[in-house]
């Protein structure tokens, strides 16, 4: 994910997701001054342009990989199994 941010000219750390140009040289908390508004997980997959990805179905198997590609469907609901 850090790399689709860099990608994308964004930094993502443990402060945040922020514009590169933005933080310019400034590190920690300075630069998350500059964070984009993310109130949840799925906001920064959606930075990223990437479809969100539970956490139970990260398994490091290509799911991010995926997640970057148009058409991935949302898991099935359990009650819909």
């Amino acid at each position: 994910m850090r790399q689709a941010a860099i990608d994308r000219g964004l930094r993502l750390n443990e402060f945040g997701l922020f514009p590169e140009e933005a933080a310019g040289d400034t590190i920690g908390l300075e630069a998350a001054k500059h964070t984009l508004e993310c109130s949840e997980e799925a906001d920064i997959y959606r930075h990223l342009g990437m479809s969100w990805v539970p956490p139970e179905m990260r398994e490091d198997m290509g799911e991010i990989e995926a997640a970057s590609e148009p058409g991935l469907r949302p898991p099935c609901p359990h009650r819909a199994v």
